[in-house]
């Protein structure tokens, strides 16, 4: 993929000189944020299913929104589901999403323990691997 013109100017300047908004992204930066948005949009989608969950009586959960700044440890995974005296953990990552270094070092650390840990892609993958968890229950 080449890099047009226009792209090419806006990583040469100063973040600081960048005319506001969309128009002073790179490519680069507005795939990113283009990311960012459709994780959340995924992970909006999962927690509205967790809650009619949680209505019935299914489960409990807990989500860590990636909006806002979190009081939580460094690598906790985004959502912490309850049901049957158990816990399963699981992490959002759409497309070509990594997990950062604390994440990684976090969920080794529940998996040592025991605790069921999770990478989701999708809303849709989401729901189908915690459907299958609260069968196993």
């Amino acid at each position: 993929m080449g890099v047009t013109p226009n792209n090419r100017i806006l990583e040469l300047m100063d973040k600081g000189d960048r005319p506001r908004g969309r128009a002073g992204m790179t490519a680069r930066e507005g795939h990113a944020r283009m990311m960012r948005k459709l994780e959340r949009e995924e992970q909006n989608t999962f927690a509205a299913w967790l809650g009619l969950r949680e209505a019935d009586g299914v489960l409990v959960y807990d989500w860590s929104r990636t909006d806002r700044r979190t009081t939580n440890r460094k690598g906790m995974c985004d959502f912490r589901i309850y049901g049957k005296g158990r816990v399963l953990l699981g992490e959002m990552k759409v497309g070509a999403g990594k997990l950062s270094e604390d994440q990684e070092v976090m969920i080794q650390n529940f998996e040592r323990s025991g605790t069921s840990v999770q990478l989701w892609h999708s809303a849709a993958e989401a729901i189908e691997r915690t459907r299958d968890w609260l069968m196993s229950l």
